[in-house]
């Protein structure tokens, strides 16, 4: 199984909860500001659901799995692998039961794969200079083959 960990900002968000006065502190500061009470009261939801899952969730599974969106009785369950979505899928009623026991509405569980794949960069295309192209045109005037025509070819789709 491959290693995968929860993103260092949501773990530290769990850690720090168990801190009282900075819980408080940032509790305060997005009660505060109209526009962030709802944030703060999302994110309270979130960390309970979190927490839940944590208690009901085997050890061996909790560090490849966090809780996503809770919709519609449905909780989604963000994993690293195939893997752990099997064996949560696997596990899923006695799961579902737990996470009922810890007093949340949920009814069903939807495993969604975290991407770890990175995009490639794209190289940027490169630009052949002046001076290149004129010894490229000068050998093909020099050549009698069809490595010449390959050549005009090449320098006739070439950006200057």
């Amino acid at each position: 199984m491959r290693n995968f960990t929860i993103s260092p900002l949501y773990k530290q968000t769990i850690t720090q909860a168990e801190s009282p006065k900075r819980m408080q502190k940032l509790k305060t500061i997005l009660a505060s500001n109209p526009a962030l009470s709802p944030l703060a009261h999302h994110a309270d939801a979130q960390l309970a659901i979190q927490r839940a899952w944590n208690k009901v969730v085997p050890n061996e599974l909790a560090e490849f799995c966090q809780v996503g969106a809770l919709q519609n009785r449905r909780l989604t369950v963000l994993v690293a692998n195939n893997a752990v979505a099997a064996k949560i899928k696997f596990l899923m009623p006695h799961l579902i039961a737990g996470l009922q026991a810890e007093k949340l509405a949920v009814s069903t569980l939807r495993t969604q794969l975290l991407s770890t794949h990175k995009p490639s960069k794209i190289a940027p295309q490169r630009k052949l200079p002046k001076q290149g192209s004129e010894a490229l045109a000068q050998l093909a005037d020099q050549l009698s083959s069809p490595l010449a025509d390959q050549i005009r070819h090449l320098l006739a789709n070439v950006k200057k």
